[in-house]
């Protein structure tokens, strides 16, 4: 028997006769209804049929019999619609298309709820925080609600604060269990909840004081709707701003159809939403996963009407400390199955869409894609220590890449706005590839399916530096392009074409170490390419200098990209720059050009540093034309001197009079009134440092941040956006690289002191293994510019006649990740605790005691503001000596990965390395340490932490017998090849060299 149609009163059927209702739970019970009317039945026989049997509620069937005794038939329907009738009066029916040829009706009760919400917090060590959380429930303009409290087995006091709280307040539940994780707190806190609209918020995040009254004015008129609500999150604390999904909220309160949903009409978070307790109360957390839960549970939910409900003008302050949140956090100690359970929350549901509709729906696509979207923006997975290469492996390949070319569709991926080009090109690739789509070539590139994989276009040579080396005009480029480019494109080779002479590269190096990687894949390729012209090929000075690609018969033109390098100003508006005291680049009609430095050309320069400002012009000639001596200017670090460009800058005083030299150096710094009377000390930033730099030949410093070789534009108060419109344009005086100390050699300092980054002229090493460090490809340095020549700082160690102490220095390094660290947040850290644990034991307290030996504890600059939290019993203090000193007066040394204590070997004095938290150091530090490497500068026994014992034991025996073993001074002998103190000579002469240059 089949249904006609519908109205608000009542429905049509094909023939009059009798209808019935049946339990889908219980099979055995038939109620009639009563009997249709001119093939109508009216909705209020069904109420009452409902109030005299004393129905619950639930899913019924529906029958149909021609009299009140025959068998009874399935009463059907045709229709395409998922909700077909909602009376809204005392009852509500919700008429649903049949299954399986059942036509059901789910008929609720009147349900009365004691609150309109119920918030839900899981309590976990959040004692600074749960206090706030706590009360911006309570201050809410809208009071009918219930706060449950679950404390989750934490060690801190941030249960006890729950408690009290609910002994105030008669709204406020408190339950605690055993540690169980979040998602079994959330659901034992479901089991009590009386609101009708429940949320579960985190307890160190806080709610606007409104939100509660706009949510329930929005939602309780559309449940019938909508089962969940999502309000906009804002990030505080360590970092602040929106959200990338609150886009959704910009045209103000809506329901959002799902089956179009737009990249940001998605949900992924339960402590933002607000969902109807019947679509959640039958439903639990998945407890066996770490984080994902949310994505899960809420999206099932959201998949059953496929709607949700959005409201602006309030807000869900979500806290991040240490600029991660909790999930973050959870997410790095994760394990490999954890992480795969994660991952397969995808599949599932993927599966559920598959289940439910036949097909990956949209809203689900993005809802999978946005959040693999944060994994496609990482170099490796978070919790990447925890994991071997084969687990890392089949994590990017089988459960992200596969399931997303498997389930998402192309155009999806391809209009994301989160994932980056060249990693969209091989996920589109790889979904073609699964589904044996051919790829086609032409000129201009590769197509798939009609999409672009790889282009021509798509090959970039960045312009890093032109500069005058001996006889040659030097150009180096910086060549990226994709990984699928390189597949199709093997043999592909680049050159200068200059007045129609073609130029091949002098050197071509790999740089794929110094680009951005997904999940360990090289989704991009670099190589540097440096380009020699020599200076008598006149013809080819003031012409079009253009980049060719050639690959088989292909030979085109690719575009030169000039993006404001450090190193070369080209770019925007700027369309000149000077290589030095005889040439400049230009752009003319975006091809690149060298010309001699001419009269025109200095007055383009001129212009463009200084625009229209006649006075600042005339002082700035007046500077240069009276300069009569080279300028050299030496720098340590900003706020602190006593390294190698102190010891070097003395020399220069001291020695060569026919250099102007001058220290840069905060002059707040401790170290301002003794540099002030070695030689002329400028104010970092000064107009006078400012000055003096915009004339200089040479930056000769310890230090290689940009601040050192280009101050311009770095100051207090300047517009950063202003850099290079400035006299870089003018200047670009060379940069000598002391280093700061003796770089260890598993350190892998690539990335961040490559040319690219650093173009340093002249960079001093001490030893044989950093000189083969750093004249490796991935460095892109040449013979001329590395050289063991030896620190400056080495000499005055090795001349020293300061007769040593009983005196240790301990001298950890420091960690990146821990430098904006609150104070709270850096006692908590694996790292404090192992240092104050070491300055409590027992064992080392009463052998200084025995020995007469103090601890000099030299903490790291960067670190230095927490100084004042170490705990430091009696022979053990925070030193505030200069490096030299503390090595001339120590007789034993100990760090954990510092190299600063490497000069404490060169003078074959006995260290120790005890490496207490190696794994915060080679995980978001500044180095990275690739597998199978071996450190070559050991000079003494190295213990982990789990060898604790014998590092105690090694220790007292050096404070007995302070000297190096032997084997250890016959390596310095092997490493070290220059022990003579005559580094400062060698230094200044290869500094002259290069100033000739």
């Amino acid at each position: 028997m089949e249904i006609i149609s519908f109205s608000d009163k009542f429905m049509t059927v094909r023939e009059d006769g009798f209808i019935w209702v049946r339990s889908v739970v219980n099979d055995e019970n038939y109620y009639c209804i009563g009997g249709t009317k001119n093939k109508k039945l009216l909705f209020d026989d069904i109420d009452i049929c409902f109030d005299t049997n004393k129905l619950e509620k639930g899913k019924y069937c529906y029958f149909y019999s021609k009299s009140i005794d025959s068998v009874r038939e399935k009463l059907d329907t045709n229709e395409k619609i998922s909700i077909i009738h909602s009376k809204g009066t005392r009852y509500q029916k919700s008429f649903f298309k049949p299954k399986n040829g059942r036509f059901i009706t789910f008929y609720p009760n009147i349900v009365e709820y004691k609150y309109k919400f119920s918030i839900i917090m899981a309590v976990y060590n959040v004692e600074k925080f749960i206090e706030d959380s706590i009360l911006s429930v309570l201050r809410q303009t809208e009071k009918s609600f219930q706060l449950i409290l679950v404390n989750d087995g934490t060690p801190d006091s941030s249960g006890q604060i729950a408690k009290e709280y609910s002994e105030e307040y008669t709204n406020i539940v408190y339950l605690e269990e055993e540690n169980k994780g979040v998602s079994a707190a959330r659901n034992l806190g479901m089991s009590v909840a009386e609101g009708e609209f429940w949320n579960f918020m985190d307890p160190d995040d806080v709610i606007s004081e409104n939100t509660l009254e706009e949510v329930y004015k929005f939602f309780k008129p559309r449940k019938h709707i909508t089962d969940v609500v999502a309000i906009p999150i804002k990030f505080f604390g360590d970092k602040t701003g929106d959200h990338p999904l609150n886009k959704k909220f910009q045209r103000g309160k809506r329901i959002i159809n799902l089956l179009s949903a737009n990249q940001s009409d998605i949900d992924l978070s339960l402590s933002a939403s607000f969902v109807r307790r019947e679509a959640i109360e039958n439903l639990y957390l998945d407890t066996s996963l770490k984080i994902s839960e949310d994505l899960l549970l809420l999206n099932t939910i959201l998949l059953d009407k496929l709607t949700l409900g959005v409201v602006d003008g309030v807000t869900y302050n979500y806290r991040r400390v240490n600029n991660f949140g909790a999930i973050s956090k959870t997410q790095s100690e994760m394990n490999f199955d954890d992480t795969k359970q994660r991952f397969l929350v995808y599949e599932r549901i993927i599966k559920e869409s598959i289940r439910k509709y036949g097909s990956v729906i949209r809203f689900i696509q993005q809802v999978v894609l946005y959040d693999l979207s944060w994994q496609l923006k990482s170099e490796q997975l978070i919790n990447d220590s925890k994991l071997s290469q084969h687990e890392k492996k089949l994590l990017r390949d089988k459960y992200i890449f596969d399931l997303i070319g498997k389930y998402i569709d192309s155009q999806l991926i391809f209009e994301s706005k989160r994932i980056a080009y060249y990693t969209k090109q091989m996920l589109i690739h790889r979904h073609f590839e699964k589904l044996q789509v051919p790829a086609i070539k032409n000129h201009f590139g590769v197509w798939q399916a009609g999409y672009k994989i790889a282009a021509i276009e798509d090959v970039k040579p960045l312009l890093i530096s032109v500069s005058e080396f001996n006889n040659n005009i030097s150009i180096v480029f910086q060549l990226n392009y994709s990984s699928l480019f390189l597949e199709f494109y093997p043999n592909f080779k680049i050159m200068l074409d200059i007045n129609g002479n073609k130029i091949n590269p002098s050197v071509i190096e790999n740089n794929d170490m110094n680009i951005f990687k997904v999940l360990d894949n090289n989704i991009t390729r670099s190589n540097i390419l440096r380009f020699n012209i020599s200076k008598n090929q006149t013809n080819l000075f003031n012409e079009p200098i253009k980049v060719v690609l050639l690959s088989g018969d292909l030979t085109t033109q690719i575009r030169i990209r000039f993006n404001k390098h450090e190193f070369s100003s080209l770019g925007g508006d700027i369309v000149v720059d000077s290589i030095s005291e005889n040439y400049v680049t230009k752009i003319v009609d975006s091809n690149l050009q060298i010309s001699k430095k001419g009269l025109p050309e200095k007055i383009k320069l001129l212009d463009e540093a200084f625009g229209e400002d006649s006075e600042k012009k005339q002082k700035f000639l007046s500077q240069k034309l009276n300069k009569h001596k080279p300028i050299w200017l030496f720098e340590d670090r900003p706020n602190m001197a006593g390294d190698n460009a102190e010891s070097m800058f003395k020399y220069v005083i001291n020695n060569h009079p026919e250099i102007d030299a001058y220290f840069v150096l905060e002059k707040n710094s401790n170290d301002w009134s003794r540099l002030s009377n070695i030689g002329p000390t400028l104010d970092k930033f000064s107009p006078q440092h400012m000055n003096v730099w915009s004339i200089a030949d040479i930056i000769i410093s310890a230090h290689a941040e940009y601040q050192v070789f280009n101050p311009i534009s770095r100051g207090v108060g300047e517009d950063s956006h202003n850099y290079y419109k400035t006299l870089r344009i003018l200047n670009k005086p060379k940069f000598v690289f002391l280093q700061h100390g003796i770089s260890r050699s598993t350190h892998h300092l690539n990335r961040w002191l490559n040319l690219t980054n650093k173009n340093i002229g002249l960079f001093i090493v001490s030893t044989i293994y950093e000189l083969n460090e750093f004249k490796s490809e991935g460095y892109h340095y040449g013979d001329e510019v590395v050289k063991q020549l030896g620190m400056p700082r080495l000499d005055d160690l090795l001349k020293s006649k300061v007769r040593p102490k009983n005196k240790i220095i301990f001298m950890p390094t420091w960690r990146k990740k821990f430098a904006d660290l609150t104070n709270e947040q850096f006692m908590e850290t694996n790292y404090f605790n192992e240092i104050n644990s070491f300055f409590h034991d027992r064992r080392l307290l009463k052998a200084l005691k025995k020995y007469n030996y103090t601890i000099a504890f030299k903490i790291h600059p960067n670190l230095s503001k927490y100084s004042e939290l170490f705990d430091l019993p009696k022979h053990i203090y925070i030193s505030m000596e200069s490096y030299t000193e503390l090595y001339k007066e120590s007789k034993i040394a100990i760090t954990d990965f510092s190299s600063a204590v490497l000069d404490f070997a060169y003078i074959k004095r006995p260290i120790i390395q005890y490496k207490f938290d190696e794994n915060s150091y080679f995980n978001g530090h500044t180095f990275n340490k690739k597998i199978g490497d071996n450190e070559a500068a050991i000079y003494g026994n190295i213990y982990s932490s789990n060898q604790y014992n014998y590092f105690i034991t090694e220790l007292i025996n050096k404070m007995i017998n302070p000297i190096m073993d032997e084997k250890y001074a016959k390596r310095i002998n092997q490493d070290f090849a220059l022990r003579d103190g005559k580094n400062h000579e060698r230094v200044f002469k290869s500094i002259l060299e290069l100033a000739k240059d």
